[in-house]
């Protein structure tokens, strides 16, 4: 019974982190994407990734609003930030 316990020399443990990793990859950004969607706790004003929404529609809202308060006579501040990593 003891050798047939005794691991051969070609039997190593199978390791599930990589199954684990890929299960989180691929399906939890999904999960909680959709989670927040169902809720609506992501406004239409957040472009960062939202599919079909880009940083020209982004650019784009943003002269508009500017636009429309300029031709009102009001000063208009914007400061833009470009996070990566």
């Amino acid at each position: 019974i003891n050798d047939q316990l005794k691991l051969d020399e070609y039997d190593c443990p199978i390791s599930l982190f990589p199954l684990i990793s890929k299960i989180t990859v691929n399906v939890f950004p999904s999960l909680i994407l959709n989670h927040c969607r169902k809720h609506a706790l992501i406004t239409d004003s957040q472009y960062g990734f939202q599919p079909k929404h880009s940083i020209v529609q982004a650019l784009t809202n943003i002269i508009q609003f500017a636009a429309l308060k300029m031709e009102k006579g009001m000063n208009v501040v914007c400061t833009l930030l470009d996070v990566e990593n």
